[in-house]
């Protein structure tokens, strides 16, 4: 995966948005990991999971309503709308997820709302997910077929995203970059932290 990563950075000058229901206080040990894997730099937007007070009932109770679905499915959508609402309106973003939580629910939604800012999804197929044809017709129901994708493997992903001819960047008559008309790429990315989890047991 971090090959991919990598290779969309460089080509298409992509910023890359590490987006997480993880508690973040495994932020380092997440961020260790990332490195060592070779993964490219970029934003972190993580859950705080409160443990402390002296209320052990709160705190059962904030657990449990850490670890429910909806707890995350509300974290990302928020998370991701609030990166779309603050990035320069011609941004656009590629997300990449997972079918093992609601990544594919989260970014249809996401791709009906703001279907003029998002470029690609790519849902990887794991294990233990609900990976019936049925589900991804209901989630991407009014997103261009063009528009996502389903893979297992990272090396079924594209090196390059777009070809010359759809360039990130458009440039002025000395080939400089017109920040004006800056086109640059988003990695929106809750895929990896299913590969992460396996490595912290």
């Amino acid at each position: 995966m971090s090959n991919a990563y990598r290779s969309w950075e460089s080509s298409h000058q992509c910023l890359v948005h590490y987006v997480s229901a993880m508690p973040s206080q495994l932020y380092y040990v997440t961020q260790t990991f990332l490195n060592k894997e070779n993964f490219p730099g970029g934003s972190f937007h993580m859950r705080h999971l409160k443990l402390a007070g002296p209320d052990k009932i709160n705190l059962i109770k904030s657990i449990m309503d850490f670890v429910k679905h909806d707890g995350s499915e509300k974290h990302k959508t928020a998370v991701i709308e609030n990166i779309l609402t603050y990035a320069p309106i011609k941004q656009q973003f590629i997300m990449v997820g997972d079918s093992g939580e609601l990544d594919p629910e989260i970014y249809g939604d996401i791709a009906r709302k703001y279907s003029d800012r998002i470029k690609m999804i790519f849902i990887r197929i794991v294990q233990g997910g609900k990976n019936n044809n049925n589900r991804f017709e209901i989630a991407f129901k009014n997103v261009s077929q063009d528009k996502w994708k389903l893979f297992s493997n990272a090396n079924e992903l594209p090196e390059k995203l777009f070809d010359n001819e759809n360039s990130i960047n458009e440039y002025d008559g000395n080939n400089h970059v017109n920040s004006a008309e800056s086109n640059t790429e988003n990695i929106l990315s809750t895929s990896l932290f299913y590969t992460i989890i396996p490595a912290l047991l």
